[in-house]
C-alpha cells in the first residue's frame, strides 16, 4: 500500500537533495559514513572480490584476442 502523500514527499526529498545544503550534507554525511570501520571492512572485501574477477576478465580478454 503506496502512502497518501508517497509523491509530494518524494519531489520534496529530491527538490532539497539537489539543493546546496541538500548536496552539502550528503556530501559531509558519506564522508563520515566511509570513516567508520564495518564500512571501510566492506568496501575492502567489495574492492578484493572485484579485483580478483578484474583479473579473470582481463585474461579471457587477452585469450580472446591472440586467436
Amino acid at each position: 500500500m503506496i502512502h497518501k502523500y508517497y509523491e509530494s514527499r518524494k519531489l520534496a526529498r529530491e527538490r532539497w537533495r539537489k539543493s546546496e545544503h541538500g548536496k552539502l550534507y550528503t556530501q559531509n554525511y558519506m564522508r563520515e559514513y566511509r570513516r567508520r570501520p564495518e564500512v571501510k571492512v566492506r568496501y575492502h572485501e567489495y574492492y578484493i572480490k572485484n579485483k580478483m574477477i578484474w583479473g579473470r576478465i582481463t585474461e579471457y580478454k587477452n585469450e580472446n584476442q591472440t586467436t
